[in-house]
Parts: structure tokens; sequence; C-alpha cells
């Protein structure tokens, strides 16, 4: 799960209980690639949300596998296969906080936090603590 979908749960009236439990659960592994800023953005948004053992892909690098380390782009081609997959910077830094998000945003999400969540389940991001 990404900070861009979490970002729309921060702006409603409440989060919801199980939510919260979720993302607090001790026993998940939320997975990222250069996310070292999600958790303090979460925690510090109206609704402080509290994510535990959230792992940066991006500091595995892929040096050992002859490319530089970090970019989803990098992490994407060495470890699932496929190259041209990257962050538009221009969707990353729009508005995230719209009523409704455009259809690049919720694309730019949805790539974001599969190719995460493969990565991590192939690098077995679960047996890395925080």
């Amino acid at each position: 799960m990404c900070w861009y979908s979490l970002s729309y749960y921060s702006t409603p009236p409440y989060v919801p209980r199980i939510l919260r439990r979720f993302l607090g659960d001790e026993k998940i592994t939320f997975v990222g690639i250069l996310n070292h800023m999600d958790e303090k953005k979460l925690l510090m948004s109206e609704r402080q949300l509290y994510v535990t053992n959230l792992v940066n892909l991006s500091n595995f690098g892929t040096s050992g596998n002859g490319s530089s380390r970090g970019s989803m782009e990098n992490l994407v081609r060495v470890f699932l296969g496929f190259s041209g997959v990257a962050k538009d910077p221009v969707v990353g830094r729009s508005n995230w906080k719209a009523k409704n998000l455009s259809h690049d945003q919720v694309q730019y999400a949805c790539v974001d936090a599969h190719v995460s969540a493969e990565i991590g389940k192939k690098l077995e991001a679960w047996n890395y603590k925080c």
C-alpha cells in the first residue's frame, strides 16, 4: 500500500478503526520504493496514521545485479524483468489531496503499489525489520 492511496484516507472526517489496526499490525510488512518519508507524512497528517514495519525497497539497490541502486525503474528491470516502468515526477508532485484524483494519479499509485508488492514478495521483505 503506498502513501498516495493512504493519503486519500487522511482527509475524511474519520479513519476507520480497522484501517488503523491494519497499519499498526506488527505481523504485516508494508513495502514501497523511495518511501522513506511516507511514515512521517502519515504520522504528521491530520489523522496521524501510524505504520509499522515499513520497508524501503530502494535500500536493497540493484548494484549486485549490475545496475545502479534505488529507482523504481531499476528495481523493476532487475527483479521483475520489465523495462520502461518509471514514476513520472510531474504526477508524483501533483495534488494528491484533490477530491478526485486524475487518471494519471490513480495509474501511478496502482503501478507503484503493484510493483512494490511484487518486488517485496521476491525479496521476502518481511524478513527485514525497520
